[in-house]
């Protein structure tokens, strides 16, 4: 019975061990966290030896300039991660992956910024670590006023030169 035992815990872990983690986020409305205090969201994710494919779902509740940043700092090069990548997908099939930099042995990034319609959107990062460890993540987006706002905006100046105007030929000179 003990060698049964002993057999069951050691396939458990044999078979957990090169398994592939991943954890999923649930961020919200990323719109409205961006006007608030926090001006975002941020954190700082673990993950183990081995494969990972974090997931980070967000919502825009408005057209938005978007903006992700995910960084990796290793303290020793052989602490970097291999295969790390970002996929941003959305509404109607949209997906675009990150871009990628990794600047000098230690640092590894991956970035993306663009304009996005409201919806709901799915971030996944992925790598493989020969160790565990952290990666620091941000994402933001800041609403795009519509063309209505704009056109109101111009209206109002528009009726403040009238009036400067008038002030100026009504006074006696």
């Amino acid at each position: 019975m003990r060698n049964y035992m002993i057999g069951l815990v050691s396939a458990a872990f044999l078979a957990t061990a090169g398994s592939a983690a991943a954890a999923t986020y649930e961020v919200g409305d990323l719109t409205a966290l961006t006007a608030g205090e926090d001006g975002g969201w941020v954190g700082s994710i673990a993950f183990a030896t081995g494969s990972f494919n974090d997931v980070f779902n967000f919502s825009l509740s408005s057209q938005s300039d978007f903006g992700a940043f995910i960084s990796r700092l290793a303290t020793k090069p052989n602490q970097l991660l291999s295969s790390f990548a970002g996929v941003l997908s959305g509404p109607a099939g949209f997906s675009q992956s990150f871009n990628f930099a990794q600047f000098g042995s230690t640092v590894q990034s991956l970035d993306y910024t663009g304009l996005l319609g409201a919806g709901n959107y799915s971030l996944s990062v992925s790598g493989v670590a020969g160790r565990g460890g952290f990666y620091a993540a941000q994402l933001q987006a800041a609403p795009v006023p519509e063309l209505d706002s704009y056109l109101m905006l111009l209206g109002g100046l528009g009726m403040l030169g009238v009036v400067m105007r008038r002030r100026r030929h009504t006074q006696p000179s």
